[in-house]
């Protein structure tokens, strides 16, 4: 049985995700937007940390409903020990369910990387997460996610509370 969770699998799932969201990009039967992201991360884990995000998200949509985005993200954690720093790669899959003009609930499911910028020793990580959330005009997302991530030693889940901004 393949282990999804192994962080070769995780990055051979990302590379496939990214050509795939190219490829349909180079057909042009969908929309690119882009935008900017950011949130506040709550850990449930021996640590008990805080942080917040912030970072750039790219989003294809291939009609209507369907659409795939990547974001990079810098999250900052805090601790007793201080703080900690990572980069984050999230590539989802998503469908928006339209339920007013111009507010669509979505939902969005998709791997991880990371990469951490402190501890040299535990420097890669990848996992899953779930969004929900609502689009507004196009342009505004309000979204509540968790991801879990697997690191050496043991796995932790980060609930994100977020708002991106589309241009």
């Amino acid at each position: 049985m393949i282990n999804l969770l192994n962080y070769t699998h995780m990055k051979k799932l990302t590379i496939i995700a990214v050509f795939l969201i190219v490829s349909a990009a180079a057909f042009g039967q969908s929309k690119f937007k882009f935008g900017v992201t950011a949130g506040v991360d709550l850990y449930e884990n021996a640590w008990g940390t805080t942080g917040y995000n912030a970072g750039f998200i790219g989003e294809l949509t291939f009609n209507n409903n369907v659409y795939a985005n990547a974001t990079i993200l810098y999250l900052n954690l805090f601790d007793s020990g201080g703080y900690s720093g990572f980069l984050k790669l999230p590539i989802h899959a998503g469908y928006k369910y339209p339920v007013a003009n111009k507010v669509s609930i979505i939902g969005e499911i998709g791997p991880h990387l990371g990469f951490e910028l402190e501890d040299f020793d535990n420097r890669f990580n990848g996992g899953f997460g779930l969004k929900l959330g609502v689009d507004i005009s196009k342009r505004f997302r309000i979204h509540v996610g968790e991801d879990w991530t697997f690191v050496s030693g043991g796995h932790y889940s980060q609930t994100i509370f977020g708002l991106a901004v589309f241009f």
